[in-house]
């Protein structure tokens, strides 16, 4: 073949080439494009007095948030407080967020950023700002986030809500999806040292009895062992001693709309060296530990009681507590839900 064929024959095979690429292209859909510093919300911040309630889906479950005043409450735990500033500072984030790079509109491509519909199977999130007449002041989608070594590299996709066009955006935003993800957790806080004597009583009667004669001793007895019995191990018994310390919640409802079973409650009375009385009740349902708190303070003169004020302790802890059931980490009840035999040695093991 000649050498003028060969070159008219790639000339004509690159003209096809660049025109199916134009086709193509002109097949796609533009990217939308964006200014640098373009905020998701530009009016959000001048908007946020008028938010009313904030609305988070996720999982099949949804949160709603609701004001009062300048303190939030969360419906779905029957208006239990929330931390205010923690969601102050999920809207002014909203508010923060700058578009960085436009993507897909694709609705087959946004299940992969997490950025579909959100439902029971879907890890999206939905996020919706309503006024008091539960009107839309702001809403999206939140999917995934991408990682990256630079600032420019990294940030989180998202949609608005009733868009299809996806964005990544730059900023943060913590959404948790459970309750204890924003409510005020904190109900009394013991730490071991200060405990004096733990009473336990489970439904059939059985006590569990253990104590300290003085903060300095090293470990707790079991002060109600059955005759020649030992307890397990030497610090078996201050197992009891530790689940008051940092006690918070996970859920919480109103007493009136939450009854503990009373054939299945385990009943803990807890005192101090300085004077707080905790009486806790519990009961175990599923994977679930429901109870409620109450406490009583009596004033010592002694040296134990120089840093703490019991009476003072006892009422902010009623304050939380009183007319509410909590839902409690399972872990926190472990040594609790023990009987004498459990903690008593094994006859094997005393040979």
């Amino acid at each position: 073949m000649k050498p003028r064929t060969v070159a008219i024959l790639a000339l004509a095979a690159l003209l096809t080439t660049v025109a199916a690429g134009l086709a193509l292209n002109n097949q796609r859909p533009a990217l939308a494009t964006v200014e640098r510093g373009e905020k998701l919300f530009p009016d959000l911040a001048s908007k946020a007095a008028e938010i009313s309630s904030v609305v988070l889906e996720n999982g099949g479950r949804t949160l709603t948030f609701e004001r009062q005043g300048e303190d939030w409450t969360l419906k779905e735990s029957d208006g239990y407080a929330v931390e205010a500033a923690k969601l102050r500072g999920l809207i002014i984030g909203l508010g923060e967020l700058e578009l960085r790079q436009a993507k897909t509109k694709r609705r087959d491509r946004l299940v992969v950023l997490d950025l579909d519909d959100p439902s029971a199977s879907s890890d999206a999130k939905r996020l919706r700002l309503l006024d008091a007449q539960g009107g839309a002041i702001a809403g999206l989608v939140i999917g995934k986030t991408k990682y990256g070594s630079s600032e420019a590299g990294r940030g989180i996709y998202l949609r608005r809500d009733g868009e299809d066009q996806a964005w990544l955006a730059q900023g943060e935003i913590t959404a948790d999806s459970a309750p204890d993800g924003w409510l005020k957790k904190g109900i009394f806080d013991v730490d071991s040292d200060r405990v004096a004597r733990v009473s336990v009583s489970h439904p059939d009667g059985e006590t569990v009895l253990v104590g300290k004669d003085k903060p300095e001793q090293k470990n707790a007895s079991l002060l109600n062992l059955p005759k020649g019995e030992e307890p397990r191990e030497k610090s078996t018994a201050d197992a009891y001693l530790r689940p008051f310390h940092e006690f918070e919640l996970r859920d919480a409802r109103k007493a009136a709309n939450k009854t503990l079973a009373g054939d299945k409650t385990i009943s803990v009375e807890m005192t101090t060296f300085d004077g707080l009385t905790v009486k806790l009740a519990f009961v175990v349902e599923g994977d679930k530990v429901w109870a409620t708190v109450a406490a009583a303070g009596e004033k010592k003169e002694s040296a134990e009681t120089k840093d703490h004020d019991p009476v003072k302790e006892a009422a902010e802890i009623n304050a939380r507590s009183r007319g509410w059931v909590f839902q409690i980490p399972d872990w926190k009840v472990t040594s609790l839900k023990q009987r004498l035999a459990d903690v008593i040695k094994k006859k094997d093991d005393k040979k």
